[in-house]
């Protein structure tokens, strides 16, 4: 579905849409917003022009493992994730910087399969991680190496 917006406006629309028993995702930019409808727990990924962004109809605002792996392979340079309660904005400050690393240290790659890239990254993880709040400490961690800024509303 494409909707046309109030350049500005795109963010509410995306909010109204995590009010929703589903997840939507899409893509969005100045005046518009395309979106997709999924189920309970997951949506089809689209890619193209514009920034990204998707909904979580319940539970943490945070990316999950699928979802930063979908963000870190992505050409778009933010992504917004909206929750009924809460809406948080992941940006790249340098898109060739993430590209690299997450090719060259972490394995991932556009062109092989997704069970492959899962396991690319869950390996990565494993090095270093905090098995207590894998969440947050995914989040700090990826956030300090690949110079990503998280944002919320």
């Amino acid at each position: 579905m494409l909707f046309t917006t109030v350049p500005g406006s795109e963010i509410n629309l995306i909010r109204s849409l995590a009010n929703n028993t589903i997840e939507w995702s899409g893509r969005f930019g100045k005046g518009w917003v395309l979106a997709t409808s999924g189920d309970e727990t997951e949506t089809r990924y689209l890619s193209g022009k514009g920034k990204s962004w998707h909904t979580h109809p319940s539970g943490d605002s945070r990316f999950s493992l699928e979802d930063w792996i979908l963000f870190l392979l992505d050409s778009a340079d933010s992504h917004v994730l909206a929750t009924a309660e809460n809406i948080r904005t992941y940006r790249k400050r340098s898109v060739e910087n993430i590209n690299i690393f997450s090719q060259q240290r972490i394995g991932l790659n556009p062109k092989v399969s997704w069970k492959l890239n899962v396991a690319r990254f869950g390996k990565y993880l494993c090095r270093s991680q905090d098995l207590d709040d894998p969440y947050g400490f995914l989040e700090d961690v990826l956030c300090k190496n690949l110079g990503i800024i998280v944002g919320q509303d």
